[in-house]
């Protein structure tokens, strides 16, 4: 697919990812980095600097693209205050904005928040049965505990991710373009 872009002048290429499975993103930066080398062309992904700083990537790492998010917006929902990372209170309260036909609202009352040790977090993260062992219904987090974020005045995950990451792209694609010059 790069090669693609690259081969219809694409200079640069950015790739998102808010998959967070660990597999996921480690083939994901396997490719960018066989790409970069390869073709020569510049493919970063874009994360947020929380991510990034739980990860150790730093910004001179060139495969990624690390945007700081604004936590003083007053209307940003902030983050959780326990690991809360598939399917609970921020997943519900997405899906329920951009997908409420989807949301068996019934059945979140029956969901008892599931939290994870750091321990079973790493377990977490290598998939298949030992993930379907420590979160036997699929969720991490407290589903009930979604808040009514969902006023369009609300910068959400999503909402904040690409406010935040694009003016990082832009800003990034600015200096490049200065550097070219």
């Amino acid at each position: 697919m790069w090669e693609s872009l690259f081969r219809w002048g694409a200079k640069h290429i950015f790739v998102i990812d808010i998959h967070g499975d660990q597999q996921h993103g480690d083939a994901l930066i396997g490719a960018i980095r066989k790409t970069r080398q390869t073709l020569n062309i510049d493919v970063r992904s874009v994360i947020a600097n929380l991510l990034a700083n739980q990860l150790g990537i730093t910004k001179d790492q060139e495969e990624f693209l690390i945007f700081d998010i604004d936590f003083s917006f007053d209307s940003f929902e902030p983050p959780p205050h326990f690991p809360d990372f598939h399917a609970g209170a921020q997943g519900t309260a997405r899906f329920l904005k951009y997908f409420p036909d989807l949301v068996k609202q019934e059945k979140i009352k029956e969901l008892s928040p599931r939290l994870l040790s750091k321990e079973d977090q790493e377990e977490w993260q290598k998939g298949g049965e030992r993930t379907k062992s420590i979160a036997p219904k699929g969720y991490v987090g407290n589903p009930q505990g979604y808040t009514p974020f969902l006023a369009e005045d609300k910068l959400d995950f999503i909402s904040g991710f690409i406010e935040f990451a694009s003016r990082e792209i832009l800003h990034y694609l600015r200096t490049q373009s200065k550097k070219e010059n």
